[in-house]
């Protein structure tokens, strides 16, 4: 998500002289957010609510990262995906499935398919380069979301292998945290609304502790993403992010 995780999507060091003020220019508010987003090492415990029709299915797992490049995961109920494993580096993704104790790595459409049942593809938790990487920001006005102040921004991918074209993000002006993301397809279809709620001050940033994903292409279909334990710039195990760590 952004790595899923980010997840991942994707996921998001704030610097004590980000800019602030009316006067912010397009770029400068992506860059903030690009900040308040970057970690040298994440480490976090979350879980995952299905809403599919109103069968609710609750998935727990816990994780680390590293940069923007690299991340673990490693589901630890319900019983049927304990031991579930996931592991990427770069846009590599690998899976370790226990029941038949291997590990085989996604590629090509396969990332497409659902990441463990949730409204996230696989190919969302891949994505994880920067914003400024992969599109032309352009402000598109304020808007008010949930009671916050937020800048409106319009994406056009400025690069072909993007997860979706074009897409519509809104920027809390005082977090510099996304509070409501739509994500396009090059027709201009609208794909999955993504919103961002929980916000509290972690350290020296603000982070969204809750994601809420809606897939349009799935009936009746939501994902939570609740964070439970999050610590941003902390150690992590050695070798984790190796396909030796996946077994």
């Amino acid at each position: 998500m952004k790595n899923i995780l980010i997840l991942a999507s994707l996921l998001l060091t704030l610097s004590f002289n980000i800019s602030t003020g009316e006067s912010l220019t397009t770029e400068q508010i992506i860059k903030n957010v690009e900040a308040n987003m970057s970690f040298s090492t994440f480490k976090y415990s979350a879980k995952l609510i299905i809403n599919v029709g109103g069968a609710i299915r609750k998935k727990e797992f816990f994780g680390y990262g590293e940069g923007t490049t690299k991340s673990f995961m490693e589901f630890t109920s319900p019983a049927r995906d304990k031991g579930s494993r996931f592991l990427i580096i770069d846009k590599n993704l690998w899976i370790y499935d226990p029941v038949e104790d291997k590990s085989i790595k996604l590629s090509g459409n396969m990332l497409k398919g659902s990441f463990m049942g949730s409204d996230f593809s696989y190919k969302d938790a891949t994505e994880n380069r920067k914003l400024t990487e992969k599109y032309k920001a352009t402000l598109s006005g304020n808007e008010n979301i949930d009671g916050r102040d937020c800048y409106a921004v319009a994406l056009k991918a400025i690069v072909e292998d993007v997860t979706y074209p074009e897409e519509k993000i809104w920027i809390d002006k005082e977090w510099f945290v996304p509070m409501k993301e739509e994500l396009f397809a090059k027709s201009g279809k609208l794909l999955k609304i993504m919103t961002f709620s929980d916000v509290r001050k972690t350290g020296n940033r603000y982070y969204a502790y809750k994601y809420t994903l809606r897939d349009n292409l799935r009936k009746d279909s939501q994902t939570d993403m609740v964070f439970q334990e999050v610590a941003f710039d902390a150690p992590i195990p050695q070798n984790v992010f190796t396909i030796k760590q996946l077994h």
